[in-house]
């Protein structure tokens, strides 16, 4: 029965997979497609009995210990489970169970209510769906942390799944996934990881109205975190994933089909906005070595904008490979364009701002630069 396989923990076959991994991919593409109460009625029957299930082992192995057994089968539980809850279970293979069934969700653990998420269908629009996801994404949002059993791996299944049902969703249904997150912000552990999975799976699935309709939705609470103090290599690895310095791009790529020209009013924002932060300096300058290759005639505006407001960045420690990201730059940008960069003033001035910098670093590339467009 599909329902017990998903109350199994133990791994099978030589990838580690899980046995409810199985019945999710059964479910997810045939039984919501064709057999809609059936699967419903699977996904609340395991929001009532999994924890049942639980509270059963536990049971079991504490009656065992009192008779020094220190050992049990799942068959053997399996058995006792069935014998008790026989009722439940013939009611759920009927399909009379109703959401109503389901009590006191918030004190479930986050692993059952995250296998409970992986079984809805994306975009799923039925009400039931909709006052289950309305209640554990502002737990998940609160409870999240490696402490939870599994911590990193239920992070990283949780996310995964969410980034796609999020970027599967309406438009205007997005907000309200999205705002418990924004709500605890500064108390998620994962803020980083969740960026770093929307943009993975938005490479995977180009929902491009989707996706920037979310980052637009985390802009004030990036720009907050910015001005505050937050552990840096925390903060630091938000604000790559953020701006799209993300470390998982194709080597030598050069462009995202999910970044076009409308993009450029959201970097020079976030530069302007942001950039103080040492650590938008270096996401900017690896974004325009990168897939944002093609805002390079911006990006130098944006950058030289940056040096001039800011003068903190001059004497902070920079990222590693910010000069490195800042050289390639500006050495590629004058080698296609060394004619307007010496006869247009005002991009000579932007120029030269940033060649400054970098020399006031000991950049010897830059030194040379300088000359050669003086």
């Amino acid at each position: 029965m599909l329902l017990f396989l998903l109350f199994d923990d133990f791994p099978i076959g030589m990838g580690g997979g899980r046995l409810r991994d199985y019945p999710i991919i059964v479910i997810l593409h045939h039984l919501w497609k064709t057999y809609f109460k059936d699967a419903h009625s699977l996904f609340l029957g395991f929001l009532i009995l999994k924890p049942k299930y639980e509270d059963l082992i536990d049971e079991i192995r504490k009656e065992n210990f009192k008779k020094e057994v220190y050992d049990f089968t799942k068959q053997q539980v399996l058995k006792k489970f069935e014998k008790r809850y026989q009722k439940a279970i013939d009611d759920i293979l009927s399909n009379k169970i109703k959401y109503a069934d389901v009590k006191d969700i918030e004190s479930i653990d986050l692993e059952t209510l995250n296998t409970a998420f992986e079984l809805l269908p994306n975009s799923t629009q039925n009400e039931d769906h909709q006052k289950f996801l309305a209640t554990i994404f502002p737990l998940f949002s609160k409870k999240l942390s490696d402490d939870e059993r599994n911590g990193y791996m239920l992070s990283n299944r949780f996310l995964r799944k969410f980034a796609y049902f999020v970027l599967t969703s309406k438009p205007e249904e997005i907000n309200k996934y999205i705002e418990p997150f924004i709500e605890n912000f500064k108390n998620f552990d994962y803020i980083a990881d969740l960026f770093s999975d929307f943009v993975s799976v938005e490479d995977e699935i180009h929902q491009y109205e989707e996706f920037w309709i979310v980052w637009h939705l985390f802009y004030d609470a990036v720009v907050k975190m910015s001005r505050e103090k937050w552990q840096p290599h925390n903060a630091n690895t938000i604000i790559h994933n953020y701006l799209l310095a993300w470390q998982y791009w194709k080597k030598d790529a050069k462009k995202w089909i999910s970044l076009k020209d409308r993009e450029k009013a959201f970097f020079k924002k976030a530069a302007s906005d942001m950039g103080h932060h040492p650590a938008v300096l270096y996401s900017i300058s690896k974004l325009l070595n990168e897939i944002g290759s093609s805002f390079v005639d911006d990006g130098i505006v944006w950058i030289s904008d940056m040096l001039e407001k800011n003068a903190n960045l001059s004497s902070e420690d920079l990222e590693v490979n910010t000069i490195y990201y800042m050289e390639n730059l500006v050495r590629n940008y004058v080698f296609h364009n060394r004619h307007a960069v010496k006869t247009k003033p005002v991009l000579k001035k932007k120029m030269l701002t940033i060649l400054d910098f970098l020399i006031e670093k000991a950049s010897v590339t830059a030194y040379l630069i300088r000359e050669d467009i003086l």
